[in-house]
């Protein structure tokens, strides 16, 4: 889990202040020292680039800003301006330092996103074909001490492998080694909107290496991965 028991909340909010552009200088260098020499830290700037990514995707949306104008008015017509709306607008306007909150507003977030926000979103799933998998010969070497490889191994573009799985709109894929390495890959989830498609899934080998991944597929791809 991103931000575990090892990892500081102090040095969480460091690197969210950082991805939000509002570090100081001497924080900045911190945070580029930390991300250098520690895994975690890297894994927890991924897993919040994807949440800034959902989050701005959403509430820049404009089925979100004629929704939130829509209730407005409503409030308006029944003399309500001082209910408990104005926490939409308060969301919309703060999504530029959401990333300044904690883990746990973060998740508050997420709750509301799924209850007030997601109903108005205009997207399209994507059919994919859960009939076969895809399959796909990957060409690896053993190291010289013939530790077997995984996905982690610095030989294998992991970037290329997602982006032929997702173009082969299967559910599942499949990439083989003759030194028997396997790398399995499934999409949980596939939607299209605003002309760009969204790719949700996991990746894992038979060596018990696993990443989850999170595709956009456009004019020009973006795949983040995580831990």
């Amino acid at each position: 889990m991103f931000g575990g028991e090892r990892m500081k909340e102090e040095d969480q909010i460091k690197i969210l202040s950082y991805l939000d552009e509002e570090a100081s200088e001497k924080e900045e260098s911190e945070v580029e020292t930390m991300l250098s020499s520690d895994p975690e830290a890297r894994d927890f700037l991924n897993a919040m680039k994807i949440q800034k990514n959902r989050l701005e995707s959403t509430f820049n949306a404009p089925e979100i800003l004629a929704a939130e104008e829509r209730l407005e008015r409503k409030l308006s017509e029944h003399n309500t301006e001082e209910s408990a709306l104005p926490f939409f607008p308060l969301i919309t306007n703060k999504v530029s330092s959401l990333l300044t909150l904690n883990n746990a507003a973060v998740a508050a977030l997420s709750i509301c996103l799924t209850v007030v926000a997601l109903p108005y979103l205009s997207q399209s799933s994507i059919t994919l074909d859960d009939s076969i998998s895809f399959q796909q010969k990957i060409d690896v070497n053993k190291f010289r001490d013939a530790t077997m490889p995984s996905l982690n191994s610095p030989d294998i573009d992991l970037e290329m492998l997602v982006l032929d799985f997702i173009r082969s709109t299967k559910v599942r894929g499949e990439f083989n080694s003759d030194v028997g390495l396997k790398i399995s890959m499934e999409i949980e989830d596939a939607y299209t909107r605003k002309g760009k498609s969204y790719y949700y899934g996991q990746i894992y080998d038979n060596q018990g290496n696993i990443k989850r991944f999170y595709a956009v597929s456009g004019e020009t791809n973006e795949i983040l991965f995580s831990d």
